[in-house]
């Protein structure tokens, strides 16, 4: 569940795209592409559930908590061997190799489980599985560009990868409930296996048909280690980001809570079958894939520290009801159905609004660096949830490790509140940029977080009167939005009309992939605020309304006798 490479292969929260677009810019490789992600992101929600049903059949609850270290520690152990594996193999057949070791994880590990073989087997081939995830991700975010042939294709890619991400939280768990029923977690383990076995025949169709193999150059990565520490001192000296860091941290250890706790109330306080589990995995996912709404709206609302703070309280409140629920009505699998929605949308909005934070209280220069050491303090995070509940349930049992959950979350809020505060006071967020971006047509319909990104991609730019800021017949690589001044717009000498604050011009150029259509002159001293050609396109190409709305705005303009071909169809 560790992503080291999420943030090169995600796209802008919030994008969409049409049937229209997705045939004009997707091309068939990627499409198998993310047809492959999809069932391996599913397999890796499997191979947590069945390890771990199958653990406690073995060993009760010491059997699950050995098993939950054993395959956490191992993702966390792997990433620095994925990324050497990465620097030293093409990206197709690191991809290839990645899809292979999970297939053959999951496979042995049913094939162990059918033969009744000892449970350290089991574990070696979940293992194996695990740990092979974490080389799929960033052999992907080598390969993807060599699959498209321009921007737009990117966009879209990127997009449907997270899409399916998404998706793959419930649809891992849920069909884990339908193997489960069917033969127990060796049909689970083999049923993912022979669906990744499809996954590799979808990659071995671009790989036997030449696709590009694409291999990083130069010198050796360097320490992952290096690299956390470097971050860890950036981050040291800006107020609340560790604070964020540690928040992040504190769900992820919930997720590894909850991933033993589910499997020992189902199976051991309730006496339910060995697809309860994932049942519980599953309406956990529903609560989190309901929050993108609320994620939306807190976003907006420009007032993340409370909505985070509520999201804690939320959070902190569902997990001690489901406790006492449980307490009350012994035997009852109900309480948990009906509490985990909520537990799951609550902490779905303190992660999402938590990472909006970071994400503004770093600049440029330092956002990776804390997004990498995000994602270590996600998996440690994990690890640590997991080691503490099995203290708990050796010392009190579910019940009690529950309410402890609920209680930490409660003493969270109360530790974090300060902290979250001046981390939103102080963060460095483009207002006046997005302000302007807002009054654009092409970008007035981007949700929050993909307007707040292209701000920060762009940059400001002084002009003279009497400057020519764009040359009829030139290529163009800028868009441009005026924050103050007065430019002419000229075609073939005649004058078109005289752009103002709010107003903007260069998209022409960029969206049809021509040459400049006009020449643009400032009238006296203004101000631009100028954006870059791949920022652009991967903002308006990635999100359907947007750009319609480019479109429209183009199809308003006079250009002579110049054709503008629209790729959607017809031309202007």
């Amino acid at each position: 569940m560790i992503d080291w490479y999420s943030s090169v292969v995600m796209a802008p929260e919030g994008n969409s795209v049409s049937a229209t677009d997705r045939g004009a810019s997707w091309t068939t490789p990627l499409r198998r592409l993310v047809a492959g992600h999809f069932i391996a992101a599913s397999a890796e929600w499997c191979v947590y559930i069945a390890a771990f049903v199958y653990a406690f059949g073995q060993g009760g609850t010491a059997g699950t908590g050995l098993a939950s270290v054993i395959l956490l520690a191992s993702t966390i152990g792997a990433s620095p061997v994925a990324g050497l594996a990465i620097a030293r193999l093409p990206a197709n057949r690191a991809r290839l190799l990645a899809l292979a070791l999970m297939a053959a994880g999951c496979l042995a590990a049913g094939a162990a489980i059918a033969l009744e073989l000892p449970l350290p087997l089991v574990l070696v081939g979940s293992v194996v599985a695990l740990s092979s995830f974490t080389l799929l991700r960033p052999s992907q975010a080598v390969l993807i560009p060599t699959l498209a042939d321009r921007p737009q294709q990117l966009s879209t890619t990127n997009l449907w990868i997270g899409h399916s991400d998404s998706a793959a939280a419930l649809a891992g768990p849920g069909l884990s409930t339908i193997l489960m029923v069917v033969g127990g977690p060796a049909v689970v383990f083999i049923g993912f296996g022979l669906l990744l076995v499809v996954a590799i025949g979808l990659q071995m169709i671009d790989h036997q048909r030449g696709a590009p193999a694409s291999k990083p150059s130069g010198a050796a990565p360097p320490s992952p280690w290096k690299t956390f520490g470097s971050a860890f001192r950036q981050l040291r000296q800006r107020t609340g980001t560790l604070t964020l860091i540690a928040l992040i941290g504190f769900q992820f250890a919930v997720v590894g809570a909850l991933d033993l706790l589910f499997v020992v109330i189902a199976l051991d306080t309730l006496g339910l079958d060995n697809a309860a589990p994932s049942l519980l995995t599953t309406f956990f996912g529903i609560g989190a894939l309901g929050a993108v709404a609320l994620s939306t709206y807190a976003h907006r609302s420009a007032r993340l520290a409370s909505s985070l703070s509520l999201g804690l309280a939320a959070a902190g409140i569902a997990v001690l009801a489901i406790s006492i629920a449980l307490s009350i009505s012994t035997g009852s699998i109900l309480p948990m159905l009906i509490g985990l929605p909520p537990l799951g949308a609550a902490r779905f909005v303190v992660v999402v609004v938590s990472r909006a934070l970071l994400q503004r209280s770093a600049d440029n220069e330092t956002i990776g660096a804390v997004f990498v050491l995000m994602e270590l303090g996600s998996g440690v995070g994990i690890l640590l949830g997991s080691i503490i509940t099995q203290v708990m349930l050796a010392l009190s049992g579910p019940i009690l490790a529950l309410q402890a959950l609920g209680v930490g979350y409660l003493l969270l809020l109360v530790a974090t509140r300060r902290s979250v505060k001046n981390a939103e006071e102080t963060a460095t967020v483009p207002l006046v940029e997005m302000d302007l971006l807002r009054r654009v047509p092409a970008f007035g319909p981007l949700p929050p977080m993909t307007l707040e990104t292209v701000a920060r991609e762009s940059t400001l730019m002084e002009v003279e009167a009497d400057t020519v800021v764009i040359e009829q017949g030139e290529a163009g690589d800028q868009f441009y939005a005026v924050m103050s001044g007065e430019f002419d717009v000229t075609m073939f000498g005649e004058h078109m009309r005289t752009a103002g604050k709010g107003d903007s011009f260069g998209e022409v150029a960029l969206l049809a992939n021509v040459n400049r259509t006009a020449t643009i002159t400032a009238t006296a001293p203004g101000t631009l605020l100028a954006i870059g050609q791949e920022p652009f396109l991967r903002a308006i190409t990635g999100h359907d309304p947007a750009a319609q709305a480019a479109w429209s705005t183009i199809k308003s303009m006079e250009f002579g006798e110049q054709q503008v071909n629209d790729p959607n169809g017809g031309s202007v």
